[in-house]
């Protein structure tokens, strides 16, 4: 591996804290290539670990406002806990009518999809404000209705993330400040001779696990 892709540890940063770097450095990626602006708000599309960790990384960022939307009520809970300001359960609620609702109509001038569902792309649309923008996350291949007047009236822009693009130095710097903690994504602890067990738990349970850390003995 080149030398230029080693980081080294800022002196107040765990090894624990450490091995959560990575999905945190997706979640500085998107929301920096969506570029907040002082006031705006987010929307999030999906609880799962990479919406957990936009949440996470937005409030670190300063974003006051961080709505979470998910069909799952343990997500939402975890969501709350980690910095969401409000939350909406599709499967009960509309979802632009809530938007419609908490932003007095106004819409929302960040929107995060990590649900990474093509069907919702025109939703997404309409209930981004003039101006906003929108950070796609999904490797889906099935294509998307995307009416371009919502687009072109709004003058929105759509951006898509892909890894960690170098993020890594930005993380740790969060997590060294304080402003950022990792450890609250951890939902399970295993031994290394439990990772059958822990992939299975993250396989069946999704609602029940964020991040399983292997503790490696010495």
């Amino acid at each position: 591996a080149p030398a230029s892709n080693v980081v080294v540890l800022p002196d107040t940063v765990t090894l624990e804290q450490a091995a959560l770097v990575e999905p945190y450095s997706i979640a500085t990626n998107v929301l920096t290539r969506m570029g907040p602006l002082p006031g705006d708000s987010l929307l999030v599309y999906g609880a799962g670990v990479i919406g957990l960790t936009i949440v996470q990384v937005a409030k670190a960022m300063g974003i006051e406002r961080i709505i979470v939307t998910d069909i799952v009520e343990e997500r939402l809970e975890n969501a709350l806990a980690l910095g969401a300001t409000d939350i909406i359960n599709s499967r009960h609620d509309n979802v632009e009518e809530r938007i419609q609702e908490l932003t007095k109509g106004e819409g929302v001038p960040l929107i995060a999809d990590a649900a990474c569902i093509p069907s919702l792309l025109p939703e997404i649309l309409r209930i981004a404000c003039p101006a906003g923008r929108i950070g796609l996350l999904g490797f889906n291949s099935v294509p998307s209705d995307l009416a371009q007047i919502e687009v072109i009236k709004k003058e929105l822009t759509i951006v898509g993330s892909r890894l960690n693009n170098r993020r890594f130095p930005q993380v740790l710097e969060m997590i060294a400040s304080g402003r950022l903690d990792p450890l609250a994504m951890i939902s399970h602890r295993i031994s290394l001779n439990e990772i059958s067990e822990g992939i299975q738990l993250m396989e069946n349970h999704p609602e029940l696990t964020r991040k399983v850390l292997v503790e490696m003995s010495e």
